[in-house]
Formats: C-alpha cells, structure tokens, sequence
C-alpha cells in the first residue's frame, strides 16, 4: 500500500487534512521584521550633457559640484555617478521613508546651487527625473527570423 492509494481511499479524512493544512498556512505569526513597501522606490536620476557636442574630457568636473551639492542632501542612501560620451549621470537613491516629492524640490534646490560653478561647455542646466527601478524590465527577449519579415522594424515591443 503505497501513501497516495490513502489518500484516494479516505477523501474525507484527505479533504479535512487540506483544510486543515490551509487554516494552519493563514494563521498569522505576527510581525516578520520585513518592512513591505508601496513598490515605489524614491530615485531620482540627474543628467547634464553639453548641447549640441560630442564626447568631452571634462565628465568628471561636470559632475563633482552637483556631487558636492547632493551629500547636503537629507535621506541619501546611495548616490552612484558615471560619466560616459559627454554626459554625465548621478543616480540618488533615497531612503524608503523619504517622500520623492520633497527629494525632488531638495535636489532642483542642489542643482540651482551647483550651476554656478559648473564648466561653461555646459549650455542647458541639468535635468532631473524620478525614477523606479522597480519598473525596469528583468529581461528581454530578442527573436529573429530567416523567413519571415521584420514586421515590427527596429524597435523592442
């Protein structure tokens, strides 16, 4: 007698076990220490690029008085910086508790601050965007045909 032909030849005993099962998984144990958020994450990307150049060698002065401004800055958890083909990108990502609205009016006052000192090459001031990396796609796939047309062009759908 194998453990499954038990089950089949008891269905009460096997319904009452499953609802038993399933009212011992819904139980609450109390709190489990992890803290759920609203899937917002509050992350703000700032970009300044000189207009209308190509690749220049002062990425990194661009982006170190915008650095210097945004430590000022209250709720900072990480603050990651790349400088690539002329642009320059500082990614602030703040503290869970911390509202993106006011992180938004802290880092436009940090910006109007910085642009004073930063290089003239720069012709428009820095723009900011709030970000969430919790809506980037984890994966993408790619597919491509020897028979059958590109219908959708060159863009991803």
């Amino acid at each position: 007698m194998n453990v499954s032909e038990l089950f089949v030849r008891r269905p009460i005993a096997t319904s009452l076990l499953m609802g038993a099962m399933g009212l011992f998984a819904s139980w609450p144990t109390g709190p489990c220490g992890v803290r759920s958020a609203d899937g917002r994450l509050p992350t703000i990307s700032v970009s300044a690029k000189p207009a209308g150049r190509g690749p220049s060698h002062d990425g990194f002065d661009r982006g170190q008085p915008l650095e210097r401004q945004f430590t000022g800055i209250a709720g900072i958890e990480e603050m990651t910086s790349s400088s690539t083909s002329g642009a320059t990108t500082i990614t602030l990502s703040f503290d869970l508790d911390r509202d993106i609205d006011g992180a938004t009016v802290d880092v436009q006052t940090a910006i109007a601050a910085a642009i004073p000192l930063l290089p003239p090459s720069l012709t428009a001031p820095p723009q900011l965007r709030k970000t969430n990396p919790a809506e980037q796609p984890i994966l993408a796939f790619v597919l491509t045909s020897n028979t059958l047309p590109n219908v959708g062009g060159d863009r991803l759908c």
